[in-house]
């Protein structure tokens, strides 16, 4: 706009809320990365394990399923700590190789394209843009290490009985 014309005026739309500004660079990162089908893929098979993990719980439960499959719950692997170890572990490598391919792309195009000025002299702070870029890595990692081991450690619980839960308990903490 030429500046003789003298038309600008101010946005008087309504503002976003300071606390949740720096909100826009995850939400940009996520389509970045997701944009990906071969991560897509790949994110999607680190669920996998996290199934195979349900349907062991579910069958040392389930004594119908068991006579249908002439197994025995003997057979099955035992719900105990290492059962967890195991699948936290495993987690754990997908976690590693999810954080390499998301993590360095996240503030090297920044880098790259000299895109830092252009963030910071936005509403936000430094602070800020490293939380923004800190949440896409944690978000991603955490739904596929620390939620779901969680959330089946609680299904467990929930077919055992609260004597299983009370008495190890402490694998919360260790999850």
């Amino acid at each position: 706009m030429a500046v003789y014309e003298q038309t600008y005026k101010p946005y008087q739309g309504k503002l976003t809320p300071e606390w949740s500004r720096f909100l826009i660079i995850p939400r940009h990162a996520y389509r970045a990365v997701f944009n990906s089908k071969l991560f897509t893929a790949f994110y999607v098979i680190c669920f996998l394990p996290l199934l195979a993990e349900a349907i062991l719980i579910y069958l040392h439960h389930n004594a119908p399923a068991l006579t249908i499959m002439k197994a025995a719950v003997k057979d099955l692997l035992p719900i105990d700590g290492s059962f967890f170890e195991f699948f936290v572990t495993l987690q754990g490598w997908f976690a590693f190789f999810v954080a390499i391919l998301v993590g360095p792309p996240l503030v090297a195009r920044d880098l790259r394209n000299n895109a830092l000025p252009l963030y910071l002299c936005r509403p936000f702070s430094r602070t800020e843009y490293v939380l923004g870029k800190m949440s896409v890595l944690l978000i991603l990692l955490s739904f596929i290490t620390w939620i779901p081991q969680l959330l089946l450690f609680f299904f467990q619980s929930y077919l055992e009985g609260f004597a299983w839960f009370r008495s190890t308990l402490s694998m919360v903490s260790a999850i």
